[in-house]
């Protein structure tokens, strides 16, 4: 099994996704809990505004081993996560987001080009390590939200466990270190921090901030979205789980190299049919005829950051991919920030049908300027 020749590269990326995934998903109930939603919301878009500075850090780290590099980020990381014990004052969530944003997003940076450093050597498993670093981050939502959810569960939701879990979710982070993980320095250094091509570097940011604030204002608040349709607790932590389930199977399928031949065809497809699984969500009103399309979502969620993920080797020139992964890696964060956000106030003051609507047209929007800009770049070529 390919998972097996790459065993410390899969194992860094289990720990890390389960760690950070049991904290997101017991962050967002325990601020639900102390009625500070919207506190979430800031702590989120600070999060996400920090990560959008590592495209400067990746800089930094250019030229620095990898051991060297997880070691001092992350401490960072895992010190952000634990001050989401906090939910008050506001001050602590917003400190909190903006050192686990550093912490996570430089952290996930090196990562990928550990990934882009290993798939230049074994061209023959390209597809398997681009996509790996997706699918250990679907495997670590559906471990997370099993053992977390039924943790709270049998403990009764009581404060003890929420601070147990997101202290325990901190802790955890370093076992990454019993990892074997190489001594090869991350990459060479550079002279530039931006690429030669500045109509696609613009072109990249603009559909990296969409597609990152797709992702920040629903995926987050889905479990509290679940338990305001009227599902109880249990069963939340049951439906995330299928989701992110469905999200692996949907992630190992499109592995297959003749699936992935045009990305941007399946780019458009999925995003256009996202488009109108969130319509669907905004015009039925019975909470198991909702579940349905929620399943649905997952799998096209999938096929996307997936097929992305191939895009960007197929569109971006192999020399500057590393400098390109620092842009699109910061702007996808800054599109985080305005999704966390927006999502935030459209839940909190708003309604939910309206943050499925805005939803369904940035899914519009992303579907039709990745297809377009793969088409053009291709018979430019």
């Amino acid at each position: 099994m390919k998972a097996l020749k790459y065993k410390g590269l899969v194992s860094f990326l289990l720990i890390f996704y389960l760690s950070m995934g049991i904290s997101r998903y017991v962050q967002i109930l325990w601020f639900e809990k102390n009625d500070a939603v919207f506190a979430y919301s800031l702590s989120y878009a600070f999060m996400a505004i920090a990560g959008s500075l590592s495209f400067l850090l990746g800089s930094k780290i250019n030229g620095q081993k990898l051991l060297k590099s997880f070691a001092f980020f992350i401490p960072i990381y895992s010190l952000g996560m634990l001050l989401r014990i906090f939910p008050s004052p506001i001050a602590l969530p917003i400190l909190s987001g903006f050192i686990s944003g550093i912490g996570a997003s430089t952290v996930i940076l090196i990562v990928r080009t550990w990934i882009f450093v290993i798939a230049n050597e074994q061209d023959e498993d390209k597809e398997f390590l681009i996509s790996s670093r997706v699918v250990a981050g679907q495997i670590g939502a559906v471990l997370s939200v099993l053992l977390a959810g039924q943790l709270l569960v049998i403990f009764q939701e009581s404060e003890y466990i929420y601070i147990i879990l997101l202290l325990a979710s901190s802790l955890s982070l370093y076992t990454v270190f019993l990892v074997k993980i190489p001594d090869n320095k991350i990459n060479e250094k550079r002279s530039t921090i931006l690429p030669t091509d500045k109509k696609l570097t613009l072109i990249a940011v603009i559909s990296s901030v969409i597609l990152g604030t797709s992702n920040g204002m629903f995926e987050p608040y889905l479990p509290i979205i679940l338990k305001n349709i009227g599902f109880s607790l249990s069963t939340v932590s049951i439906i995330m789980a299928v989701y992110a389930t469905i999200k692996i199977i949907s992630g190992l399928t499109f592995q297959n190299k003749k699936l992935l031949t045009y990305p941007h065809y399946n780019i458009l497809v999925a995003e256009i049919l996202l488009c109108f699984s969130a319509i669907g969500l905004v015009m039925l009103n019975q909470k198991y005829l909702i579940l349905p399309l929620i399943f649905i979502i997952s799998v096209l969620i999938s096929v996307t950051n997936i097929s992305i993920e191939i895009w960007e080797y197929r569109v971006f020139p192999s020399h500057e991919l590393p400098i390109y992964f620092g842009i699109i890696h910061s702007s996808f964060f800054i599109g985080d920030a305005l999704g966390g956000t927006v999502g935030g106030y459209l839940y909190t003051y708003v309604n939910i049908e309206m943050l499925f609507i805005v939803f369904s047209i940035l899914s519009l929007i992303l579907g039709t300027i990745y297809f377009t800009m793969y088409k053009k770049i291709q018979f430019a070529k």
